[in-house]
């Protein structure tokens, strides 16, 4: 979910990226959130990586990263009970 590599069509697209409203870390999962929720098919292609790609060190802190993906998680579900994304 969060290899980088999203596709859309462009209406969808659209709409998707009108309602949202992270810009961060977990801007993705806030899309994938929305798509499920107006009930848009999602998908996976496979797509292979390069060599060089898969030997990066990641920049993940597993904990302060942990938090702030909770956080933004509580504001999604926040967003949605409000009517943010109606």
């Amino acid at each position: 979910m969060q290899a980088g590599l999203k596709g859309f069509r462009r209406d969808v697209a659209k709409e998707l990226f009108r309602q949202q409203s992270l810009m961060g870390f977990s801007f993705d999962v806030e899309l994938i959130y929305l798509a499920k929720r107006q009930g848009y098919r999602i998908g996976q292609i496979p797509a292979q990586v390069s060599k060089q790609h898969q030997q990066k060190t990641s920049k993940v802190h597993l904990l302060s990263d942990s938090l702030y993906m909770f956080k933004d998680l509580l504001q999604i579900r926040w967003n949605d009970l409000i009517g943010r994304y109606r």
